[in-house]
């Protein structure tokens, strides 16, 4: 069964439906493997910030200067709020409260709408950090110059790379969002094309 179909047969389950019509055995497998993918991006993101910090905490007892301090301290703060907001907008989405059509239609439904609030944030949040990277390169390029004037490979790649890096990550937001946004239509109306 393609995703298509297994949303269009969860959306007409749901709407057709009673309060208390078992779950078929398809959506109970599909609830658990939605609820193991959620965990698993839940990790990842946790893995990632404390990958983050740990980086943080590492290069400051190499570097001490205090633009460095501020931009650590910056990121310590980023990777807590990052976290917490993810930990918010999942509140709720983490099981279904039954095991009936309706319940599992309204976890994934719920999980869609914290799918789109969260995707919304980080699109918005990476484009912000890429402007202040990008904001921040005359300074670091001016602070080093001696190295990148002799080596002028190593500014392609580092400011490149996280130029690549940046934008990759802003399309691959963009189309989880558009995809959630047409999973979350096609939930509400199954007559919704995919």
């Amino acid at each position: 069964m393609s995703r298509d179909d297994e949303w269009a047969a969860w959306a007409r389950d749901f709407q057709d439906s009673g309060d208390s019509a078992p779950a078929p055995e398809e959506m109970l497998s599909a609830a658990r493997r939605a609820t193991r993918r959620q965990w698993f991006g839940y990790a990842l993101e946790l893995l990632a910030s404390v990958g983050l910090v740990a980086f943080y905490v590492v290069m400051m007892r190499r570097q001490r200067a205090t633009w460095f301090v501020a931009m650590a301290s910056a990121n310590f703060v980023f990777a807590a709020l990052w976290m917490g907001y993810l930990t918010h907008v999942r509140r709720g989405t983490w099981s279904a409260a039954g095991s009936d059509v309706r319940t599992f239609a309204a976890l994934t439904r719920a999980r869609r709408v914290a799918d789109l609030r969260w995707l919304r944030f980080a699109r918005v949040t990476t484009a912000v950090v890429l402007l202040f990277v990008a904001g921040w390169m005359p300074f670091v390029l001016r602070a080093r110059w001696a190295l990148y004037s002799a080596e002028p490979w190593r500014a392609v790649v580092g400011f490149g790379g996280a130029a690549l890096i940046g934008i990759a990550v802003l399309v691959a937001q963009t189309r989880k969002l558009e995809r959630a946004e047409r999973d979350l239509a096609r939930l509400d109306d199954p007559d919704v094309a995919g």
